[in-house]
């Protein structure tokens, strides 16, 4: 099953004062696709369970492929189920299992520099210094859920319950902050999380500072600038409010959120921005994938 895509065809994303997100012609795609990552503002890599069309690259395994990450314009990772790592050294042109030792379900990856890569899984956390070949594993006393390394000693994780933790020796501990599970960071000094509101920290999360008030439930965030964050949200108990958010920030005109809800036959599952202006949303529609 082909499971990785690649293509140079992108979406067109213009900040004005709304924004506007153009679906993409994929094709007919009975897939879901789960994550994407955006080398340069037209190259493109999506994942998923299937696909038809576009740049189409074999990714060597019959499971479920939930996430994509980079360190660098040609090393990247793509994790999945039943302990399944994945690794190019071409910029997704060619794809390598890498055998981990571990056959559970991986949760997140983030990678630091060309060797360094972290991955949790339940309540472990894996690191290799050597792109993979070796592994260290971290029991932890929480359930991770996302993972987001700065610097080989710098990370922070959501705890699967609610939360936020931070380590700053590479992993080994770690302390509670003032955060959320929905989080993400532009540097070890600036960050956002989402709480009742948009909260930034510029202190590497010692404190968290209240941008504005909402009172959505947030399953992915990605921070474009200092001011303005977009966020995946998660559907109501009823299985409707799913969507895209933008929350906005700035001293003159305060803080907003607007809102661009999925209709009930889709769900955006994941986003990303190559630049301000320039994102990739991807997902589910009509039982088919859509980016």
């Amino acid at each position: 099953m082909k499971t990785l895509l690649s293509s140079i065809l992108f979406l067109i994303l213009t900040l004005n004062c709304s924004a506007q997100w153009i679906e993409l012609n994929v094709g007919n795609v009975n897939a879901v696709f789960t994550d994407v990552y955006a080398i340069t503002s037209d190259v493109v890599l999506v994942v998923g369970s299937g696909g038809t069309t576009w740049q189409q690259k074999i990714s060597g395994t019959n499971q479920y492929l939930q996430k994509i990450r980079f360190s660098n314009s040609n090393i990247g990772y793509i994790i999945g189920d039943q302990g399944t790592l994945l690794k190019t050294t071409d910029g997704g042109e060619t794809w390598t299992s890498i055998n981990t030792g571990y056959a559970e379900y991986f949760a997140s990856i983030s990678p630091v520099g060309d060797n360094m890569v972290f991955i949790a899984y339940d309540e472990h956390l894996l690191k290799s210094y050597d792109g993979g070949i070796s592994w260290q594993n971290y029991p932890l006393d929480f359930y991770s859920g996302d993972v987001q390394f700065l610097t080989p000693e710098i990370g922070y994780s959501s705890k699967s319950n609610g939360g936020m933790l931070k380590t700053e020796n590479g992993g080994e501990t770690w302390h509670e902050i003032a955060g959320s599970s929905s989080f993400h960071f532009i540097d070890n000094i600036t960050g956002f999380c989402y709480m009742e509101g948009l909260k930034k920290t510029n202190n590497g999360g010692d404190n968290f500072i209240q941008l504005g008030y909402g009172y959505k439930s947030l399953k992915k965030m990605f921070a474009i600038n200092d001011n303005a964050v977009w966020g995946v949200l998660w559907p109501s108990m009823n299985g409707v409010g799913a969507g895209i958010v933008k929350m906005s920030y700035n001293p003159e005109n305060g803080y907003t959120e607007s809102y661009e809800y999925d209709s009930s036959t889709e769900m955006k599952k994941s986003l990303y921005f190559s630049n301000d202006k320039l994102g990739y949303a991807v997902g589910i529609k009509n039982d088919k994938g859509t980016i």
